[in-house]
């Protein structure tokens, strides 16, 4: 919040001076910090705007920058074809460039997208990419998400503990450059891991460190998602009701952030755990809700 201060003071002395170059930018800048607190539609009106600027140049400039942005906002509001196009055209416009760091990225992103509309094989393949180009490109940051995200991944796939090593190299990365926000995801990354080899204390101790980190830092998403693993964590443990409430906490907070693909993926969860329990009308109300979100949002 303090540095969208900061960007809209330049937006204002860009504008005052007729300088559409740079007015692009701050608008990029400020779509992304909106996206950091949470506010999607004022980040995809700002990156929107940022883009028709950008395109009007002649020839246009920087694009790969707001179609990155647009689609990591895509994305979060659940519009997963959107995303995966403006990933797709980041990418090329990434590779024409030949920066081995946003092909890195961009290759990430994709594969995260392909991922939640089920293309696994394109997935894994974007993934490989994404992880050579980072190395290619000596980038700590880019390298550590690469990693972390493709443990993400093998964790998905049922790979745990080929996960725990990319993970450990991904906090290394992170912490020769003291990127804490990246910290936060490879420790939920970590709890995954060792909820699924059936390691609960490991697993308990990897997420509160990630919901105290994400706390601390003010990132309210990772910190829903970080309750949400830590109520699944739980489940698994047998104390349900114990991770029904903290199930609870995580919804109040994808309430107040809009983000709808969260919320349907916690009334799933909290209806699995319902009919555990015996309790079904319960269970099948969240279960047509949760299934009503995921239509809506493809």
């Amino acid at each position: 919040d303090s540095g969208r201060v900061v960007l809209r003071g330049g937006l204002a002395a860009a504008r005052a001076v007729a300088d559409t170059a740079s007015e692009a930018w701050f608008l990029n800048r400020i779509g992304m910090a909106a996206r950091q607190l949470g506010e999607l539609d004022a980040a995809r009106r700002d990156l929107e705007a940022a883009h028709a600027l950008r395109h009007r140049r002649s020839p246009p400039s920087d694009l790969w920058d707001t179609h990155n942005a647009l689609g990591l906002v895509a994305w979060e509001q659940g519009r997963f074809r959107d995303a995966a196009a403006l990933h797709d055209t980041a990418l090329a416009e990434a590779r024409m460039s030949r920066d081995r760091a946003l092909i890195s990225k961009s290759a990430q992103n994709l594969a995260l997208v392909q991922r939640e509309l089920g293309d696994m094989a394109d997935a894994r393949e974007r993934i490989d990419t994404a992880v050579a180009a980072a190395r290619d490109a000596g980038n700590a940051r880019t390298l550590g998400t690469a990693l972390n995200n493709k443990g993400m991944l093998e964790i998905a796939w049922g790979h745990p503990a080929e996960a725990l090593p990319l993970l450990a190299e991904a906090r290394r990365q992170y912490a020769s450059i003291e990127y804490r926000p990246g910290h936060v995801n490879a420790l939920g990354q970590v709890a995954s891991a060792y909820e699924a080899l059936g390691d609960f204390a490991s697993a308990f101790a990897a997420a509160d460190s990630a919901i105290a980190l994400a706390r601390t830092l003010g990132m309210r998403q990772e910190e829903a998602g970080s309750l949400e693993l830590l109520a699944s964590i739980h489940r698994s443990a047998g104390e349900p009701r114990k991770a029904l409430a903290i199930y609870q906490q995580a919804e109040t907070i994808n309430r107040e952030l809009g983000l709808p693909v969260e919320r349907g993926t916690n009334l799933r969860e909290t209806a699995r755990i319902y009919l555990e329990l015996g309790e079904r009308k319960a269970a099948r109300r969240r279960a047509e809700a949760a299934v009503q979100v995921h239509r809506d949002t493809d």
